[in-house]
């Protein structure tokens, strides 16, 4: 077991709950291709279902990312991803271009990840009752 750390260690040379500036490299619907720390690899957004998440990038002037404590050091790497500061995660919840998979009170960004999709139901029921009358 102490070997299989070492051996992914080398492999990724990240840190949990360590923010790292990143480039990207590539991007399409399945991952990001990332390079940070020298490394090249390739990531994934943590704990959501997404589309649309190159245009956000490609856009962007500074990419960073965060790994969870709960993630498994290997490729595709999931990933929190911060474009400009902005966690992508969120941005994408807010503008209903992704969900949430696992709902788990022990993830770094959990709240902020479901205040974004609650967000989204409270401002679509609220959109259909605009122009009811009471």
């Amino acid at each position: 077991m102490k070997w299989t750390l070492v051996f992914l260690a080398s492999l990724l040379p990240f840190l949990h709950e360590t923010s790292y500036e990143a480039e990207v490299k590539g991007c399409d619907a399945q991952s990001i291709l990332l390079e940070s720390q020298g490394e090249r690899f390739e990531a994934t957004l943590f704990n959501i279902g997404y589309r649309q998440t190159c245009a956000l990038l490609e856009e962007a002037d500074e990419i960073r990312f965060e790994i969870d404590d709960a993630v498994t050091l290997q490729e595709p790497l999931p990933i929190y991803l911060f474009a400009d500061g902005v966690m992508v995660q969120v941005t994408l919840l807010e503008k209903e271009k992704a969900y949430v998979e696992v709902h788990n009170p022990n993830y770094r960004y959990e709240d902020q990840m479901e205040m974004a999709q609650g967000t989204r139901s409270v401002m679509a029921a609220e959109s259909r009752t605009d122009g009811k009358k009471g």
